[in-house]
């Protein structure tokens, strides 16, 4: 997997609350270390791009519970 689209699936997209900006930014460093091992230990095929896409939803709803629970 092209290491632009690792940074463009498990980069920091700007949050609607930033009241926990530092949280998100640790969150996306961590998925993207996760991402890269991945991408480097599994090939190509069917079952890496499932992985990548749950590891991304996994990323999303994290960030979406420290959106709603920041006041």
């Amino acid at each position: 997997m092209e290491t632009s689209e690792l940074i463009n699936r498990f980069s920091e997209h700007k949050s609607k609350n930033q009241f926990k900006e530092e949280s998100i930014v640790m969150l996306h460093e961590q998925f993207y270390v996760f991402a890269r091992q991945i991408d480097a230990l599994i090939a190509d095929g069917r079952e890496k791009s499932l992985a990548m896409t749950k590891l991304e939803e996994a990323m999303f709803w994290v960030k979406q519970s420290l959106d709603i629970t920041t006041p």
